[in-house]
């Protein structure tokens, strides 16, 4: 579904499942090229300095 860009709506209907949950629980996998990138994405969300939050408005 992910790298051919499937409409899951779609896929849903034809397999007559029940909820889109439960397609995408059967046929969404991770990606390897995904999974791979994923690790350095996620360090440079946690890497970058925290925005002050201010009561002042």
């Amino acid at each position: 579904m992910g790298k051919n860009k499937e409409d899951t709506k779609v896929i849903q209907e034809l397999m007559r499942h029940a909820s889109l949950r439960m397609t995408l629980d059967i046929y969404q996998h991770g990606d390897e090229d995904a999974k791979c990138s994923a690790p350095g994405h996620l360090s440079s969300l946690f890497d970058r300095p925290a925005k002050a939050l201010s009561s002042d408005k």
